[in-house]
């Protein structure tokens, strides 16, 4: 069975039930706050995995990369790209998509080199409500109706 077979019969409920006694309370922090995004695509980021890691939780696995082995969450978020255009992130320690949901976006701060954070929220303004992450609006709306990511 080729890897990418062993992708689609993955069970992600097997790996994703990793004990919380396990990780830090920074960690947590990180894990329900990239999980309430919606912005980690599971079956995306194992796509960029060696078969060594399919026994831990992709989103555990990323959350702990460090920025010569981490790969990406979605196709729309640039991690090893976000931690070099914002080298403070890397020093503080943060994950980049952690740091971007939480303090980035508000920064206005570009998840990936081909999407403008403040140029999305200006061509979209109107229909962004205030507080709302404009990647997470861009991922589950914007892309849909063809909202330009500049």
């Amino acid at each position: 069975i080729s890897f990418s077979e062993e992708i689609k019969n993955i069970n992600l409920k097997k790996i994703i039930s990793y004990s919380s006694d396990n990780l830090t309370p920074i960690e947590l922090e990180m894990i329900r706050t990239i999980r309430k995004s919606g912005l980690f695509f599971y079956k995306y980021y194992i796509n960029q995995l060696n078969e060594q890691y399919l026994t831990l939780d992709p989103l555990i696995h990323y959350i702990r990369s460090t920025i010569w082995k981490i790969k990406d969450p979605n196709p729309v978020f640039n991690s090893a790209w976000y931690l070099k255009k914002y080298p403070e992130v890397e020093n503080a320690k943060y994950n980049p998509l952690f740091h971007y949901i939480k303090w980035g976006a508000a920064l206005g701060y570009n998840p990936h080199p081909d999407f403008s954070t403040n140029a999305y929220m200006s061509a979209n303004k109107n229909i962004i409500p205030a507080g709302v992450n404009p990647l997470e609006h861009y991922v589950f709306k914007g892309a849909l109706e063809n909202r330009p990511l500049w």
